[in-house]
């Protein structure tokens, strides 16, 4: 074997792994970033479930009908006034819409991964209330929710609002 050829052979392996690094680092980056766009489209999707889970249920005032379609039937309640499950929403949703005149605008939302978040503006008798409500979403349906609200104050120290 000549000398040439020990050394065309070193070089065509070196080629060949360096080819394959390349490749590899490719698909590496290439499945890291199909993993960032599948979690964005699934934070996505989320937000978009969540809202109109939102809309139906406390905007248009369809309890049940948006309970059924989105809830989980265990779905989780953090909220202190109102059972957990899907029974014990409609029921609470539906009796308290029932005693008060009440409008709900969403303001904002964000999601990420499988948690969605709403800023949201209630108005009862012409009271603002700000409200954060936090979803998560598990296989296309809510299966936990937390809540907190503020009474927007008359006067506030400021003039950026509470929305």
């Amino acid at each position: 074997m000549s000398f040439h050829s020990k050394r065309q052979r070193k070089l065509t392996m070196r080629k060949i792994l360096s080819i394959r690094k390349s490749l590899f680092t490719a698909a590496l980056t290439s499945m890291i970033f199909l993993g960032l766009i599948s979690t964005q489209a699934s934070a996505q999707s989320n937000k978009e479930l969540v809202i109109n889970f939102y809309e139906q249920a406390l905007v248009n005032k369809q309890v049940e009908a948006a309970a059924m379609t989105y809830l989980t039937e265990d779905y989780i309640q953090h909220n202190p006034y109102v059972p957990t499950g899907r029974k014990g929403f409609i029921e609470a949703l539906s009796s308290w819409f029932s005693a008060v005149d009440v409008d709900f605008s969403i303001v904002r939302a964000i999601a990420e991964k499988d948690h969605v978040v709403l800023h949201v503006k209630q108005v009862i008798d012409g009271k603002e209330t700000a409200i954060i409500d936090i979803f998560r979403v598990e296989e296309g349906k809510i299966v936990e929710h937390w809540d907190v609200s503020q009474a927007v104050p008359d006067e506030i120290a400021h003039d950026n609002g509470m929305f």
